[in-house]
């Protein structure tokens, strides 16, 4: 049985490849070494088991794709979150007066705070 790597081997081994590989699935670079760091954080919190599987590549390639998936999906939904309240009409404050419970004349404050400005 092969000596377990360290995870410091493991890095200096695989990081460049995956980074290349991840800059073309998102086409970003910036996006690809985030995802690569979340993808070693998570391998570097269970190295104690990963570390000892006969080839620990396949377990990286897999945790950045689902740490890329999981990225992509929340983009997703942000976006529709934006656009659905884009799209919702704006409302003016005074079409949104007729629905507060504010008196209309300010007919129970004093003069001094009845005025605005």
């Amino acid at each position: 049985m092969a000596e377990p790597l360290s995870f410091e081997g493991f890095f200096e081994a695989e990081a460049r490849t995956l980074f290349r590989r991840l800059c073309a699935v998102t086409g970003n670079s910036a996006e690809a070494e985030e995802i690569m760091q979340d993808a070693f954080l998570a391998l570097w919190e269970r190295w104690d088991r990963v570390g000892t599987m006969q080839d620990p590549t396949g377990y990286l390639y897999r945790t950045a794709m689902n740490v890329f998936r999981k990225r992509s999906r929340r983009a997703a939904l942000a976006l529709r979150r934006a656009l659905s309240h884009a799209a919702e009409p704006w409302r003016s404050p005074r079409s949104m007066s007729s629905r507060t419970s504010w008196p209309r004349s300010g007919g129970s404050l004093p003069g001094s705070e009845r005025r605005l400005c």
